[in-house]
């Protein structure tokens, strides 16, 4: 039966490009206001439903005094049922996950908001307007789903505090900010793991720590690097929108496409057969004796090459075209029908 759990989104990798690309353009932002660190005017300029009082956008009933009642300032304990918006140390990937609903942040905004205006102080021709710079920031703390918040916010302090350059137009980074980015990015190596944990844990995964560590093992255990992030894509897919549990294995679902990529993958770096019986492993029916069975196939001098075709386009890249049937995987009969009846030809035709 196929259970769907929790309903965090996540963009995996795709995730960590968006925020580097909006780290390159300077990306900062603020709900208080429409003028930077002048605080808001109307309820308009500020965020979701939160309204503006005394300049300041705070949730309806909220003060705006940073005393946990609901004004999301970060002072909160990160509890989003409690303190209205969450503050960013609870929300931060370095505890044991993001929040989930609307993410807000106004520690990361007002470090993003320092580093439009330390851009926009260095003038450069080829800089976004402090306008586009701040505006974009609007979405920054929403975009990692609440994990790797503090990290993200530390790198863009760093950034603000050392100023930019013009370098042929645009605006470049005094300060590497190395120690920063280092953090963000092995957080962001982790958040896959972390997120699909927070949703499946205890249900199709291990749960707690226990969860992480095991996900982390087999998202490092790929020969290639490459098969490693398509590892971590496929995790992503898997959390967006909710988990969904097979049994004791997360379910297709419609992540064919990230399986069969990683399938691929193993399969033109390793042997096809290494990649067919991930395969096998990953779908619910794989054995003890895959490799042993797929390999002699693979080696057989008369019908070799025809089985390797049906391998290939089993575990071809983009579209899952192999399956579970009768506790054996098999190839799609439609979408490899070719494959299937040539290989069965050259069986039949040997002595």
């Amino acid at each position: 039966m196929t259970r769907a759990l929790g309903l965090n989104g996540w963009g995996g990798l795709g995730l960590c490009v968006v925020a580097m690309l909006l780290s390159a353009a300077g990306c900062a932002g603020d709900d208080s206001g429409g003028g930077i660190g002048d605080g808001c005017s109307t309820d308009d300029e500020c965020k979701g439903d939160r309204i503006c009082v005394d300049k300041e956008c705070v949730d309806p009933g909220g003060s705006g005094d940073g005393d946990g009642d609901g004004d999301g300032d970060g002072d909160g304990d990160g509890d989003a049922g409690e303190g209205g918006a969450s503050g960013a140390s609870g929300a931060s990937g370095s505890g044991n996950g993001g929040t989930g609903g609307r993410i807000d942040d106004p520690e990361l905004e007002a470090a993003c908001t320092a580093s439009c205006e330390a851009r926009d102080e260095a003038g450069c021709e080829m800089d976004l307007s402090l306008d586009q710079c701040t505006g974009q920031c609007l979405i920054i703390d929403e975009i990692n789903n609440g994990y790797c918040l503090e990290e993200q916010t530390d790198q863009y302090a760093c950034l603000a505090a050392g100023g930019y350059t013009c370098v042929m137009g645009y605006p470049q980074p005094q300060s590497t900010c190395i120690a920063e980015l280092t953090a963000l990015s092995q957080c962001q190596q982790r958040a896959p793991c972390r997120m699909f944990c927070d949703q499946a844990g205890g249900e199709c995964a291990p749960s707690g720590e226990e969860c992480i560590t095991e996900c982390e093992a087999k998202q490092a255990g790929f020969e290639d690097a490459l098969c490693s992030v398509y590892y971590s894509q496929l995790l992503s897919c898997w959390s967006q929108g909710g988990v969904q549990c097979d049994g004791d294995r997360p379910a297709v679902g419609n992540c064919g496409p990230q399986i069969s990529e990683i399938a691929d993958c193993i399969g033109r770096r390793n042997t096809e057969c290494e990649g067919w019986c991930w395969l096998a492993d990953t779908l619910g029916c794989g054995s003890s004796d895959c490799m042993t069975e797929c390999t002699a196939k693979l080696e057989d001098s008369s019908c070799g090459s025809y089985y390797r075709s049906l391998l290939d386009c089993g575990t071809g890249s983009y579209q899952l075209t192999a399956g579970c049937a009768d506790g054996e995987l098999v190839p799609n009969a439609t979408e490899c029908m070719s494959q299937i009846d040539q290989h069965a030809m050259c069986l039949s035709m040997m002595p």
